[in-house]
């Protein structure tokens, strides 16, 4: 009867051991991997937009923040132009001013030299994306501030817009959506800055689709850079999204990246 009981109390244990994941053997749902929910912070996401400049590592505050899995070949935690981290989401950081550092990567195992530092002040709860950007040798960073708020309807669709292209006219260029044959005009953003956040109807997955994104010079109607958007549900304008499209590299190499920030 002892060795019965006893193994009941075994069994008993596992269970209640194994239940830590989920509950606490009776009290109230807890964290799927124990660990607390990270209620205060800024929320820092990081775009590689210096045209030119080598794989890098970003360092915050002395130590080493970016980890990116890259070939060996770049080094490891390396990230390449037009390369976000993180990739999905926002990194939590603490407030206050905050030391970035960008480093090349100089072997495959060890941080070469200091690219470029800068000092940032971020707010508690507030998103930010931060940008490397303009030509080599030297990339200038420009901290853009992201409005979530701005998201009032699950069933729109939100686009916003950042001129970081090096050598851009001081005019800017104007962000034109074309859909169903009609062009409307979004913003008009000059070089280091960001448009206003646009509120459109978004475009569900089964329908069809003919929008394209035309980036061109105020008054002329020739597009420097062109996205058609398709019926892929990886490229249409879906609902309750934030999309950012960042116009960056220089004249002659340009590009554009586009960072999902919800």
């Amino acid at each position: 009867m002892m060795k019965i009981e006893m193994n009941k109390i075994i069994t008993a244990a596992i269970i209640c051991a194994t239940a830590i994941f989920i509950n606490s053997c009776g009290d109230k749902i807890t964290n799927f991997d124990g660990v607390t929910p990270i209620t205060e912070g800024a929320r820092v996401k990081f775009l590689h937009a210096f045209q030119g400049g080598p794989p890098i590592v970003v360092f915050i505050n002395g130590k080493k923040w970016s980890a990116i899995l890259n070939s060996s070949a770049n080094g490891p935690d390396s990230l390449v132009y037009g390369g976000t981290f993180p990739a999905i989401d926002y990194s939590v950081l603490p407030a206050g001013a905050t030391n970035i550092e960008l480093k090349s990567t100089a072997s495959a195992v060890i941080p070469g030299a200091v690219l470029a530092s800068t000092s940032v002040p971020l707010e508690n709860g507030k998103y930010y994306t931060i940008i490397a950007a303009d030509t080599a040798p030297t990339p200038r960073f420009v901290t853009i501030t992201d409005d979530r708020s701005a998201i009032k309807s699950d069933t729109k669709t939100y686009l916003r817009f950042v001129n970081v292209l090096s050598g851009a006219p001081a005019s800017g260029y104007e962000f034109i959506l074309r859909r169903a044959g009609v062009s409307t005009l979004l913003g008009t953003v000059k070089y280091g800055e960001a448009s206003a956040v646009n509120e459109i109807e978004a475009v569900l997955p089964a329908s069809v689709v003919n929008d394209s994104l035309f980036v061109r010079i105020p008054g002329s109607t020739t597009n420097f850079a062109t996205i058609n958007f398709t019926g892929s549900t990886s490229t249409i304008l879906s609902p309750n999204r934030l999309r950012t499209y960042i116009l960056r590299g220089k004249v002659g190499a340009s590009g554009l990246s586009v960072i999902t920030n919800n």
